[in-house]
C-alpha cells in the first residue's frame, strides 16, 4: 500500500470531491478497510412536499 488512497471526500450537501488523502493510521483495537466496490440504490421512498 501507498501512503495515499482515494476518497470520496464530503465539504456539504450535493458538494462531495474524489480526492487524494494520506493512508488513515489505525488506533489500539481498530483496523484499516480496503473497499474494491460500493453502490448506489435510489429505491428509497422519498418524503412528499
Amino acid at each position: 500500500m501507498g501512503e495515499t488512497m482515494r476518497a470520496a471526500v464530503f465539504r456539504g450537501k450535493n458538494d462531495i470531491h474524489l480526492e487524494e488523502v494520506p493512508l488513515p493510521k489505525p488506533g489500539p483495537g481498530q483496523a484499516v478497510v480496503k473497499t474494491t466496490m460500493t453502490t448506489i440504490c435510489d429505491r428509497h421512498p422519498h418524503p412528499q412536499g
